[in-house]
């Protein structure tokens, strides 16, 4: 979704009179983070999700942290983007109406001060992450690994595949052979 968004606000910058209105605002940046964190810094912390819990062949050491990680950084981002995208439209419209520059700064101060908040909001949240996967690493529940299973065997845990949204292994259908 993020990405998509940033598709169609790269498009409408492309266009002369957008970009004669954005340019050297902090719209530019909206755009980059929408692009950049809002799709590809997600999509790296769902694969350390994935990955980190196999590799350390341990469970993941809480699932709520897990949620409180990705709902904190959606949150601050999303609140951040829109903060940025707001705040560079209406520099750009200061500035064209003709309004000194430092003014045009001045005026920025409460959407900063938003943004710093939104930020400290997504860094919470990769900080809660981050323990998380350090917790898992050190102290999750080990996986047993099966008999007879190769040296480079990674397990599944059973947060993922192996049992539903509450924790309850999903009915299997009957083999009839």
């Amino acid at each position: 979704l993020y990405y998509l968004i940033g598709c169609f606000q790269g498009s409408t910058d492309a266009l002369r009179e957008m970009q004669r209105l954005t340019h050297f605002t902090d719209f530019v940046i909206g755009h980059s983070h929408l692009t950049v964190f809002g799709t590809f810094v997600v999509w790296a912390t769902a694969g350390m999700y994935w990955v980190t819990p196999r590799l350390a062949r341990r469970e993941l050491y809480s699932k709520n942290l897990a949620q409180w990680h990705y709902w904190l950084t959606v949150a601050g981002f999303s609140v951040m983007a829109g903060d940025l995208t707001l705040q560079g439209m209406l520099q750009g419209t200061m500035l064209q109406a003709g309004t000194d520059f430092v003014q045009s700064m001045v005026a920025m101060k409460p959407y900063w001060i938003i943004r710093s908040l939104a930020g400290i909001t997504m860094d919470v949240g990769a900080a809660l992450g981050f323990w998380n996967l350090y917790m898992t690493i050190r102290h999750g529940k080990a996986i047993p690994v099966p008999a007879g299973a190769s040296a480079d065997y990674l397990p599944e845990p059973k947060w993922s595949l192996e049992t539903g949204a509450n924790g309850v292994e999903p009915q299997r259908p009957c083999n009839r052979d």
